[in-house]
């Protein structure tokens, strides 16, 4: 590409990886530190050239938008990530760069204002004090010139109403100092859009924050360009008409606009963008990720009740968008910030949460129950009941085939068949072929809801039930017509109901209080984003796996407008069986939660472990007995473990006593259960061997550890093979004296790691 600038003529050869933003490298312009040359003008290191920093250059810059061709297939490299969005081939990306493996990118950190609160004078809302003081903190991160920050308010606290007084001060401090006019730009799952519209309306005096410009659904078919039949990332190119777009003041899009239009996007200059339930964008390599990173504003809002769904990691993402650089590059920062250790946590905590140098916080997080008063009392019941007995030999029978599974995808399938036979012992797809009572009475959770209910409609109040089956969902909302004589089947909100009508029904169900009503609600899709004052009742008739996910859910109707005592229920059916009941799966999940719960208030760490937790818990329900720290003690129970187990009981083992452990996949391990450091240091491979026969141990694991060490490149490596066999054949023993290994077996399983 040839770049004109004033005299200057560059010929560039551009590497697209160098930049935050390869093909709209004029963001590069406006986000990458400055460099002064020898003549003292400004310019910016674009493919290892300098190139001067100016309007003529940026223009030249942004006409090169819409040609990039990545060298790697974005699908594949999403995959291979474990992304979570739909599979839909994205033939043209713009590459960014990514603070994967070191800091690649950063933003500077300009002061752009002394800091003095204010509120602005178009607001037409009494904000409250907590309210009052994340507006105040707002301002101060923007003043200090933050590239952003992290608004991680628990769930009603209003942060929609924080976001919109502080982008009204924002406009109007922008126009005192007489900056160029740019809009704003918020972007948020498609149900909540409206939401924002209807929060600007009423908060705001008119005209508010001004023109607003729906991009996204049908409205975005409206500004694409000439004859474009397609969006960005299909063509290559920008396809929508930016001109419109810099033309209104506020603008509201959805993820998957952003992401399918983003080349479009990124030619555009935001004086602010809101990001609303940011743990979207979690996933650092998904493409709602990427082409969230390749927008151009000023200022960034990252906004979400839980900062931290399922790993230590999100936080991270999250922060790689608001303000990159703030946070070590992400190896880094996995191999600080571990989650079983309390004091690289805690130092975390006092990155995120404490002033730092004088200067602000970089996130603000505030609970419910701790600063806003005037909530009602808030009241849980966790509610067991008995299995009937068609449940609870159901269940027993799948306990016992869960015993016989060793690989980790059945654990994994076991535990979601104990899940659901918990819920209800007959397939949804089967309970119109049962009678209503029946059906009802052959469920523990099932009988408990309905007794509730019942009671609920008596008093003539409102209930959210929570249900992540969509076929039970059918199920339920006819039996509730039929069992309570309702003239309508109750509303169902889950992810295949449109943003529009979701908000039809949500308004719909908050008006008549003093009706009886039930609202069925997936969590994922219910748990964000409503407000449903109306109901006071909650009830989980499932659980879901991440207890921040669910106390969202809890939060629907537990926040700002509720005048009346919540009630939050947990049904939970337990087996009959004395020997069964303590580990029942519903006892179980709820322990589990209730700890994390616990942990999460303490400090920043993830509320779910995948893989660990789940692990866990089928070692629980499995009823494999433990010592007081929570690990077998007696070599009966560890014969009882499946293969999987007795690889995560080694591993867990040594990490107790000290040894820093590294897992391995569970498939293509290359031969290894662990990569391990001793006390001393001395890198050490593990691989353990679980046998049903207790009688001989082959040499399998000295061919896997031999194999290991080639495949992890550690020749020098320690090796180590674990059995519960009483002993090694002949040919194990030999090898392993000739090539080092060390045996452990029967003898001294229990008692070889406290020497």
């Amino acid at each position: 590409f040839a770049l004109v600038s004033g005299v200057h003529t560059i010929r560039l050869s551009i590497n697209y990886k160098a930049t935050r933003c390869s093909a709209g490298i004029a963001m590069s312009i406006h986000n990458r530190r400055f460099l002064t040359d020898s003549k003292g003008v400004d310019t910016v290191e674009i493919g290892g050239h300098k190139v001067p920093a100016t309007s003529a250059t940026r223009e030249a810059l942004n006409d090169l938008l819409g040609f990039v061709r990545p060298d790697a297939d974005p699908d594949a490299a999403e995959a291979a990530a474990g992304g979570d969005e739909p599979e839909e081939r994205q033939k043209h990306f713009l590459i960014v760069d990514q603070n994967f493996e070191a800091t690649q990118f950063t933003r500077d950190l300009r002061p752009r204002l002394a800091f003095r609160y204010s509120v602005p004078s178009g607001l037409s809302t009494f904000l409250k004090p907590h309210q009052e003081e994340g507006l105040s903190w707002l301002e101060e991160c923007w003043c200090a010139g933050f590239p952003g920050c992290l608004l991680a308010d628990d769930m009603g606290l209003g942060k929609s109403l924080q976001a919109l007084t502080f982008l009204l001060w924002l406009a109007d401090t922008r126009r005192s100092l007489r900056l160029e006019r740019l809009p704003v730009l918020i972007v948020a799952p498609t149900g909540l859009l409206k939401n924002w519209q209807d929060e600007h309306d009423l908060h705001l005096e008119s005209p508010g924050l001004g023109r607003p410009l729906k991009v996204y659904a049908a409205e975005t078919k409206k500004l694409r360009a000439g004859q474009a039949n397609g969006n960005d990332t299909r063509l290559g190119e920008p396809t929508l008409q930016t001109s419109r777009i810099t033309e209104a003041d506020w603008v509201l899009t959805t993820y998957d606009t952003l992401r399918d239009y983003h080349l479009s996007f990124a030619k555009l200059k935001f004086a602010a963008v809101v990001f609303d339930e940011v743990q979207k964008l979690k996933n650092p390599a998904s493409q709602w990720a990427i082409a969230a990173k390749t927008l151009n504003s000023e200022f960034t809002i990252a906004m979400t009740g839980t900062p931290i769904e399922n790993r230590s990691e999100d936080l991270w993402a999250i922060m790689d968008v608001a303000y990159p650089g703030y946070l070590p590059d992400l190896k880094a920062y996995s191999q600080t910030y571990t989650t079983d250790s309390r004091e690289t946590l805690g130092q975390l905590r006092a990155k995120m949460l404490d002033r730092l140098d004088g200067r602000s916080a970089v996130m603000l997080r505030r609970m419910k129950v701790d600063r806003l008063e005037g909530l009602p009392e808030k009241k849980v019941f966790p509610i067991e009941k008995a299995m009937p007995t068609k449940q609870a030999r159901t269940y027993s029978d799948a306990v016992d085939e869960g015993r016989k599974v060793s690989a980790a995808g059945d654990m994994l399938k076991t535990l979601h068949k104990l899940r659901g036979i918990s819920l209800h012992p007959v397939d949804p797809q089967q309970a119109r072929q049962c009678g209503h009572d029946e059906y009802i009475a052959w469920s523990a959770r099932l009988a408990v809801t309905f007794d509730i209910l019942r009671d609920i409609a008596r008093k003539k109040e409102k209930a959210l039930i929570f249900l992540e089956s969509l076929d039970m969902q059918d199920i339920l909302a006819t039996m509730l017509k039929r069992e309570f004589s309702l003239a309508r089947q109750p509303m169902l909100i889950h992810g295949g109901i449109p943003g529009d009508r979701r908000k039809a029904w949500v308004d719909e169900f908050q008006r008549n209080r003093d009706e009886f009503d039930v609202m069925i609600l997936s969590p994922k899709a219910g748990g964000v984003g409503l407000t449903l004052t109306a109901a006071n009742h909650v009830i989980h008739l499932s659980r879901w796996w991440n207890p921040a996910v669910e106390d969202q859910c809890t939060d629907r109707v537990y926040r700002i407008g509720q005048d009346k005592t919540v009630y939050v229920y947990y049904p939970m059916a337990v087996h009959p069986d004395p020997n069964i009941r303590e580990f029942s799966f519903d006892i179980k999940l709820h322990a589990l939660l209730d700890r994390k719960r616990r942990l999460s208030r303490e400090v920043l760490v993830p509320p779910v472990s995948p893989g660990d937790d789940e692990s866990s818990l089928y070692h629980d329900i499995m009823g494999v007995r433990s010592r007081g720290d929570g690990e077998p003690d007696t070599l009966a129970e560890i014969d009882r473990m499946t293969a999987r187990q007795f690889e995560e009981w080694v591993l867990r083992r040594l990490c107790a006593k000290g040894w820093r452990v590294n897992r391995t996949p569970v498939t293509g391990d290359g031969g290894a259960d662990g990569i391990l450091y001793d006390p001393a240091g001395n890198l050490v491979i593990v691989q353990s061997k679980h046998r049903e026969s207790i009688s001989r141990c082959n040499d399998e694991p000295i061919n896997d550890l031999l194999r290991a060490r080639k495949a992890y490149g550690v020749p020098t490596a320690a090796l180590v093979a674990v059995t519960n066999a009483k002993g090694y054949s002949a040919k194990a023993t030999e090898r392993a004296e000739r090539h080092g290994v060390t045996l452990i077996l029967r003898a001294n399983i229990l008692s070889w790691t406290e020497s």
